[in-house]
């Protein structure tokens, strides 16, 4: 069967992430595709990475400098003799019970839709499955490259990509394509399961995405396109509940934890889950030994363990600290109430809990954030497990991110001939 598709993966030094890709590429979506995957300067790793029952099926282009996502796509462009093309990141796993994954996008590219986008955990607009807003199949103002299905030839005939802008090059092909009469639309029934990040960060650091960055790009693109297609490109499709566009902006997450163990300085203390982001003067436990590296957005950072324990077996005296900070571990855990039944028995009384998890009702995929995910939570809920665990809540409050956080206490001892 001639090919209808192809699929482009630029790659920079990801061959543990790119197999994975692949192999469920393979392994999880049916479609008469091709995959070529540009090396971008790092000549032998990929096809030595790659599994071996898909590299018969793959060509591999080795540039010898890194070109960049834009210009390993225009390079990729010239060899497409396909009637369509996909822009797909090395950052992607494609879950089971999509088959028909490529068929469900190709069947849009008809009557004047020239581009189509999956739904993600990871991306912006109507493409987020946090989006709520959007309906399962919409047309959308924008698409984001990391997997987008394009008419080879409508791609040509804008141009392709453009290398010169600092980023934002999705956000300036979808204006173009617009500008040009074609409508972008997304359906969201196509799920794709996406790190994010991943390479941006290992060759930028911290200014990867950043507000400095962000403004850049957005300034290279008023620039090219005026304010006007700016504006309907980029904040049409960025719509969240209104509860989220109203009051004083809430602090981040580091920022929020700072604030409160400024009064905990110098006192005993856990970060359980602690991962590469420990917490100024906690001790660090976490399941991973010191030095290993995480999964995901912990692909590169090393843990900072100085225990290496369950989180609900930390091997600590009773009554012995009076803080435990718990970012994003009960949504991992088999059996939550075991954790704070353990972290009740290691804070002295009055002793302080500080939590952050996924508010499920507000994003209603708290789940398919990520696959590790096992339980889920909302505001009663948490509040619930908790004052069921013997603390005294404190509060729960939504916060940025569709997550809630909570502030808790382990009941002080009341003296009873005091209290007599």
């Amino acid at each position: 069967m001639k090919e209808l598709l192809t699929i482009v993966i630029p790659t920079w030094n990801n061959p543990d992430m790119l197999r994975l890709c692949v192999e469920s590429l393979f392994v999880h979506t049916k479609f008469p595709f091709k995959v070529i995957i540009v090396d971008n300067g790092c000549k032998g790793e990929v096809k030595a990475s790659l599994p071996e029952e898909s590299k018969n099926y793959v060509e591999v282009l080795e540039p010898d400098t890194n070109l960049g996502w834009s210009s390993a796509h225009m390079l990729a462009l010239e060899e497409c003799d396909t009637k369509f093309y996909c822009m797909l990141n090395d950052d992607v796993v494609f879950i089971p019970g999509q088959l028909d994954f490529w068929m469900k996008l190709t069947g849009h590219l008809v009557d004047g839709v020239a581009a189509v986008g999956p739904s993600s955990n990871f991306v912006a607009g109507n493409q987020s499955i946090q989006n709520n807003r959007a309906h399962i199949v919409c047309d959308s103002s924008f698409l984001i490259g990391f997997c987008m299905v394009i008419h080879t030839d409508i791609f040509r005939e804008v141009g392709g990509l453009d290398p010169s802008l600092p980023g934002g090059d999705d956000l300036d092909l979808s204006i173009r394509l617009r500008k040009a009469g074609y409508v972008l639309r997304v359906e969201k029934r196509a799920y794709l399961h996406h790190y994010g990040q991943q390479t941006g960060t290992r060759i930028h650091g911290d200014n990867w995405d950043s507000e400095w960055s962000q403004e850049v790009t957005n300034n290279a693109l008023m620039a090219k396109h005026g304010i006007k297609l700016w504006q309907d490109c980029f904040l049409s499709s960025w719509k969240y509940p209104d509860d989220w566009k109203v009051g004083e902006p809430q602090a981040s997450e580091d920022e929020w934890y700072a604030e409160h163990m400024f009064d905990f300085a110098g006192s005993p203390g856990l970060n359980v889950g602690c991962g590469g982001n420990k917490l100024d003067g906690a001790i660090g436990v976490d399941v991973r030994p010191p030095g290993e590296l995480g999964d995901g957005g912990e692909r590169d950072k090393e843990a900072s363990t100085d225990i290496q324990a369950d989180a609900a077996d930390i091997p600590l005296e009773d009554d012995s600290q009076q803080y435990i900070v718990a970012a994003h571990v009960l949504e991992h855990m088999i059996d939550p109430i075991a954790a704070l039944n353990e972290w009740h028995r290691l804070l002295v009384p009055g002793g302080s809990l500080f939590l952050t998890v996924p508010h499920h009702t507000l994003d209603n995929n708290a789940m398919l954030l990520d696959y590790t995910h096992l339980h889920a939570f909302n505001d009663e809920s948490l509040n619930n497990l908790l004052t069921s665990s013997g603390f005294v809540v404190d509060f729960v409050e939504r916060a940025p991110m569709k997550t809630i956080r909570a502030v808790c206490r382990k009941m002080a001892v009341v003296n009873e001939e005091v209290a007599a």
